[in-house]
């Protein structure tokens, strides 16, 4: 393995002595990395988790999906967002750093595709990806895995604020930086995933699987006050956040572009989660989101329970019912105003046997009487 020189343990130095504890999420190479950093002292201090992801199994698990390539730019940044989100539930301090590093080096059998590497740090303020294409062929294993370890300490360390470290390159290498989350939405508008999930920062992440969590479906289109005031009251009755979301392809409105979606996103920011996804009907999103709660108004309601939503096949209307109760899914249920009357759950003449699954959030608790196609005729007249 690669000896560490003076500049290296310099930097891995002043790294411990920074107030930013990181957890480590590397696949391909990297290990000599964290030995590097734990072989000098105070990495206690800096060090919070690393995991190092060899089989693709293992890869997918952290990410909730399977990539059609583990070795880009884009799973490193949502390597470095998972990271940051365990680096927050493992620790209250503000300084801390999510690393995701991703790498194809030489190995024991011939290999198609570049020796590459791709590492991204995710602080909450910022996300900075550096992307090593290698000259293959003119490094061992050994070298290569110590360029990319390298490459590791020094995006940690210029994310610490400290002084970096040089990378032995040769001509035919190349590196490049990259700022921000860019590719990131329209390369997983390419990938079999089932969500797409944006936080209050902006940090992405995306899966085929959530449970156990409160999802508040909308166009949101903009999001308003009656949205907040409802997200508010769920919240403390249910004593869980809630995450709205955003459907692409709905029943029954146009279908939303994912560059539209990047932009209804950014209201979101700094106030709560968002999930877009690309199922329109409940009996799927129940089989992404089981064991869930969906935050809904009574105009929904009334959609749920009309057959021509359904090829007007009551059978299917039923069998649908069965896959949200088999899900373990539920419905909490706001009044919504329609043709100038306030309409509550006990209005709808609700089948019998669906009724279980609907509870009614009284109009004493929550009634507000706006709506995002009201406020977009506002703006336009």
């Amino acid at each position: 393995m690669g000896s560490m020189d003076d500049a290296l343990k310099n930097s891995i130095v002043s790294i411990h002595n920074t107030p930013f504890k990181v957890v480590v999420e590397f696949a391909g190479a990297g290990s000599e990395g964290l030995s590097w950093l734990h072989s000098v002292a105070g990495s206690s201090r800096t060090i919070l988790e690393a995991t190092d992801r060899y089989a693709p199994e293992s890869l997918t698990d952290l990410l909730g999906f399977t990539p059609r390539q583990f070795t880009t730019p884009e799973i490193s940044m949502l390597m470095a967002n998972r990271a940051y989100l365990r680096a927050r539930s493992l620790c209250d301090a503000e300084s801390v750093i999510g690393l995701g590093c991703t790498a194809a080096i030489a190995t024991d059998r011939a290999k198609k595709g570049e020796h590459r590497c791709h590492v991204s740090i995710q602080n909450g303020a910022s996300l900075i990806t550096y992307s090593l294409t290698m000259n293959k062929g003119s490094r061992s294993r050994e070298e290569e895995e110590s360029l990319v370890s390298r490459l590791m300490i020094h995006a940690l360390a210029k994310s610490c604020g400290v002084n970096g470290v040089a990378l032995p390159l040769e001509p035919e290498d190349s590196v490049r930086r990259i700022q921000g989350d860019e590719s990131l939405w329209d390369w997983l508008a390419g990938q079999s995933i089932d969500y797409l999930s944006v936080d209050a920062q902006g940090l992405i992440t995306a899966g085929n699987f959530l449970e156990h969590v409160v999802v508040f479906p909308g166009s949101y289109n903009p999001l308003h006050d009656g949205h907040r005031r409802l997200a508010e009251l769920v919240r403390q009755r249910l004593n869980k956040d809630v995450c709205f979301e955003i459907t692409l392809k709905n029943a029954d409105k146009d279908q939303i572009s994912w560059s539209e979606a990047k932009q209804r996103a950014e209201q979101f920011r700094g106030y709560g989660t968002v999930l877009f996804t690309q199922v329109p009907l409940f009996s799927q999103k129940s089989k992404i989101f089981p064991n869930s709660v969906f935050v809904i108004g009574t105009d929904t309601v009334t959609r749920l329970i009309q057959t021509r939503f359904y090829d007007d096949d009551s059978g299917k209307m039923d069998q649908s019912f069965k896959e949200i109760l088999q899900s373990g899914c539920r419905f909490l249920v706001a009044g919504r105003v329609s043709d100038g009357q306030f309409i509550t759950l006990a209005d709808i003449d609700m089948p019998h046997q669906y009724a279980c699954l609907f509870e009614e959030i009284p109009e004493s608790e929550f009634r507000m009487d706006i709506s995002s196609t009201a406020i977009r005729e506002g703006r336009q007249s």
